[in-house]
């Protein structure tokens, strides 16, 4: 019995901070629904998406110094992780355990969404959380 009330209460807990519906794309597969900060990846950025991880904490970009001032000067949050969906492979779907979201639209660049901005440490526990859901 208290496993069952543990997980309604996680699940209560993540419900109120889902987008379901996840970021809203256009035909051309770039964000509708908000501002953006666009952001050029450099070559070990490239070759870090690239790769496959166990979990969205491995799974991190982290930024460039001038890449994390972009940001904190457009949005004034400051991060230096960004958690990567690549919009030309898949669909973006539920964000429920999302943070950092940026799109990859492009081999070179991403989109940064404004809504799903938050620390690195608001970050990871999320991720964190996530991982010990599943």
């Amino acid at each position: 019995m208290k496993t069952i009330i543990k997980h309604i209460c996680l699940a209560a807990f993540f419900i109120s901070f889902a987008h379901a519906d996840g970021p809203g794309l256009g035909v051309d597969k770039l964000y509708s629904d908000g501002a953006v900060v666009l952001l050029r990846l450099t070559a070990d950025q490239k070759i870090f998406l690239e790769k496959e991880y166990k979990n969205q904490r491995e799974r991190a970009l982290r930024l460039t110094k001038s890449q994390s001032e972009k940001i904190k000067k457009i949005f004034k949050i400051e991060t230096t992780l960004l958690e990567v969906w690549d919009t030309r492979k898949y669909a973006t779907d539920c964000t429920c355990a999302s943070a950092n979201v940026a799109l990859r639209f492009a081999d070179d660049y991403l989109e940064v969404l404004e809504p799903y901005l938050v620390t690195d440490k608001e970050a990871i526990d999320k991720w964190k959380s996530w991982e010990e859901v599943k």
